[in-house]
């Protein structure tokens, strides 16, 4: 712990004060003077300060990319906790402004908004219920993850006229209602 120059008659808890206070103002002063120089660049060369600004910030992220992972989960956390951008509506809350406004402009936020001003909700469309009674009718929930299966999936839509294979021998494959269809 530095003592100030003179002769000073301080307690411990003055000389942690003093401290303190001298290395806030030092910090101030740093600040201050950083400020001053890249405003001083900025002036001087604008194209050549943006270039070293983004090459400094792309190499400190290479240098420490976890921690770069961090912070930017810790500013999304903090926006989300925050609420700063909420939709009341929907109960969300996106971590910035165009997410939000993203949003705003979906499909999903105008039905809800439909919704709760007392509107019914809307039936499937037609293509919608086909497609639901397919999966329901053709698809075994079993195998749903397996890359086997969606290779055959995707082959069956493209060139056979033969069942699925994916739904033989399939355990969970039972009679049921989709979309008020038996299948």
């Amino acid at each position: 712990m530095e003592r100030p120059r003179g002769e000073h008659n301080m307690t411990d808890d003055q000389l942690i004060a003093y401290n303190d206070k001298r290395q806030r103002r030092a910090k101030e002063v740093m600040a201050k003077a950083d400020v001053n120089y890249r405003a001083q660049q900025r002036a001087e060369n604008l194209e050549g300060y943006l270039a070293r600004t983004l090459r400094n910030k792309l190499n400190s992220q290479a240098k420490d990319h976890d921690r770069t992972l961090r912070v930017a989960k810790g500013v999304r956390d903090r926006a989300i906790a925050a609420k700063k951008h909420e939709c009341k509506v929907c109960n969300i809350a996106p971590q910035s402004t165009t997410a939000l406004n993203k949003h705003l402009a979906s499909k999903a936020h105008a039905e809800q908004v439909r919704l709760q001003a007392g509107g019914a909700a809307k039936k499937p469309s037609a293509e919608t219920t086909r497609s639901r009674n397919f999966a329901a009718k053709n698809l075994c929930p079993s195998s749903w993850n397996s890359d086997e299966n969606t290779d055959a999936f995707i082959s069956y839509f493209v060139r056979s006229t033969n069942p699925p294979p994916w739904k033989r021998n399939c355990p969970d494959q039972e009679p049921s209602r989709v979309g008020g269809v038996t299948v």
